[in-house]
C-alpha cells in the first residue's frame, strides 16, 4: 500500500517540476564560445527527461496503435530540419574550423527536439495532468513577476515584468513577454479544464496578470501576440459573451486601480503609465521610423540573402555583416539568413503540417471530449506566435521555441490517450457557462 501511494506522489512532484522548468524565464551562462556567451535556460534541462520517461503508450488495442501515428509527418519534418541545420554547419566547419557555427546550429535545432519530448512526457504523465502542471507553473511565474514589479523599491517607476526578485528575466522585453502573451490561451484552457471554482479563478486571474504585464512592458509585438492568441482561443471555444465580460471586468479593475493609486501612491502609477505610453507612441508615430530600426535591418538582411539564397550563411553570425545586431529581428528572415531557402521551405512545411494536424484533431470531438480545450489553446498559441514572428525571432528564443514545440508534442497523443481509456474528471458546469 505504501508503494502504491508513493507512485502518484512521485508523478505529481515530477509534473510540478516539469511545469516550473518549462516556464521559468531565467538563463545562465555556461561557457563562452569565442566572444559570445553560451546560455542555458532551465527548460533546456528537460531534455534529460528523454533518459527516464517511457518511450510509448502501453496499449495493445489495434485502434489505439493506429492513433499513435498521429503527428508522425510533423515529427519526420522536425527530424529533417534538425539534421539539415547541424549538417549544414558541420560541412562548413570542415573548411572553416568555426565551432561557433556548430554550436549555433545545435541551439537553433534544439527546440524541434521538444516535439518528441512533449509526446513522451504526455505518455508518461498524462496529457491533461501535465498540461495543468505546466499552466500552474506558468501562473506561479506570472504571479512572482507581478509581485516583484509592485514590491520594487521604486515602483511604479520600473520596467513591468523585468525581474523575478533579484533575477533578470531572460530576453526581456520582446522575447520574454511574447512567451507569456502566448501562454494566456493555455491559462484560459486550464481554467476551462479546472474542477474547483477557485482553480478557475486562479488561472483566469493569472491570464489577466500575464496580459497586464505584457501590455505594461510596452512591447508592441508581444501585445499583438496577446490579443491575437486570446481572440483565436475565444473564437474556437465559441465565447460570444466573454470579450464583453473581459471588458467589464477590466473596467472594474481599472477603476479600482485608480482608487488604490490615488489613495496609496498619490497618482504615481497613472503618471508613470501615461509617461510610458506617451514615450512608446512618440517612438512609433512621431519619428520617421515606426519599426524602430527593423526596416533597415530587414533590407540589409535581404541583400545578404540574395547573395546566398539556397543554403544561406550556414550559421555565420549576423553581426559579422551588421554591426550591433546579432539577428535580423524577424524569424523568417533569420531562417533564410542562417539556412537559406532550403531551411525556410522545411520550416514552413513543418509549421503548416502542425497547424493542419491541430485543426484536424479539433474535428475528433466525440473521441477527445474536453481534451479539445488543450488543442484549441495550443492552436491559438501557435498561430499567434507565427504572426509575431514577422517582427521577432520568437522561436529562436529558447523559452518560446522549447515551449511551443513541447505543447505541440503533448497534443499528438490526445486521440491515442482517449481511445486507450484514460479518463479526465469533468467540472460541475461546462466551461462555456462558467
Amino acid at each position: 500500500m505504501a508503494n502504491s501511494a508513493a507512485v502518484p506522489t512521485h508523478r505529481s512532484t515530477a509534473r510540478i517540476v516539469i511545469g516550473l522548468l518549462t516556464t521559468w524565464p531565467i538563463a545562465f551562462t555556461v561557457f563562452n564560445a569565442g566572444e559570445k556567451p553560451v546560455d542555458i535556460i532551465l527548460c533546456d534541462t528537460l531534455l534529460l527527461m528523454f533518459l527516464v520517461v517511457p518511450l510509448r503508450l502501453n496499449a495493445s488495442r489495434p485502434d489505439v496503435k493506429s492513433l499513435l501515428n498521429d503527428g508522425v509527418f510533423a515529427r519526420v519534418l522536425a527530424a529533417l530540419m534538425m539534421t539539415y541545420c547541424v549538417s549544414l554547419a558541420l560541412v562548413v566547419f570542415g573548411s572553416t574550423q568555426e565551432m561557433g557555427r556548430v554550436l549555433a546550429s545545435i541551439k537553433f535545432a534544439k527546440p524541434f527536439l521538444f516535439i518528441f519530448l512533449g509526446r513522451q512526457l504526455a505518455f508518461a504523465y498524462g496529457l491533461i495532468p501535465l498540461f495543468r502542471a505546466i499552466a500552474t507553473g506558468g501562473s506561479i511565474v506570472v504571479f512572482l513577476m507581478f509581485v516583484s514589479t509592485v514590491t520594487a523599491p521604486n515602483f511604479p517607476n520600473v520596467l513591468w515584468g523585468r525581474t523575478i526578485f533579484e533575477w533578470s528575466v531572460y530576453g526581456y522585453p520582446n522575447s520574454a513577454m511574447t512567451f507569456f502573451a502566448a501562454l494566456v490561451p493555455l491559462l484560459l484552457a486550464a481554467a476551462d479544464l479546472a474542477i474547483k471554482p477557485w482553480h478557475v479563478n486562479w488561472f483566469r486571474g493569472s491570464a489577466a496578470i500575464a496580459g497586464l504585464l505584457t501590455v505594461a512592458s510596452m512591447s508592441r509585438s508581444s501585445t499583438a501576440v496577446l490579443f491575437l492568441g486570446t481572440a483565436v482561443y475565444l473564437t474556437l471555444t465559441k465565447r460570444i459573451r466573454t470579450p464583453i465580460m473581459i471588458g467589464i471586468v477590466s473596467l472594474i479593475i481599472g477603476i479600482g486601480g485608480l482608487v488604490v493609486d490615488k489613495q496609496f501612491f498619490s497618482g504615481r502609477i497613472v503618471d508613470r503609465l501615461t509617461e510610458m505610453i506617451e514615450a512608446r507612441v512618440h517612438r512609433t508615430v512621431s519619428t520617421n521610423d515606426p519599426l524602430s530600426g527593423r526596416g533597415e535591418i530587414w533590407d540589409h538582411a535581404l541583400e545578404l540573402i540574395a547573395d546566398r539564397p539556397v543554403f544561406g550563411y550556414a550559421f555565420e553570425p549576423f553581426s559579422n555583416y551588421s554591426e550591433g545586431h546579432g539577428t535580423p529581428h524577424q524569424q523568417y528572415l533569420e531562417i533564410l539568413y542562417k539556412t537559406g531557402s532550403v531551411g525556410l521551405v522545411l520550416f514552413a512545411t513543418l509549421m503548416l503540417v502542425i497547424v493542419f494536424d491541430l485543426w484536424k484533431r479539433l474535428g475528433q470531438k466525440e473521441l477527445l471530449g474536453r481534451r479539445r480545450y488543450v488543442i484549441m489553446a495550443v492552436l491559438a498559441c501557435v498561430l499567434a506566435v507565427l504572426v509575431g514572428n514577422l517582427t521577432q525571432p520568437n522561436l529562436t528564443y529558447s523559452l518560446t521555441g522549447n515551449g511551443l514545440f513541447l505543447f505541440v508534442g503533448l497534443t499528438s497523443i490526445a486521440a491515442a490517450e482517449a481511445a486507450a481509456g484514460r479518463r479526465i474528471p469533468a467540472p460541475a458546469k461546462p466551461a462555456r457557462h462558467r
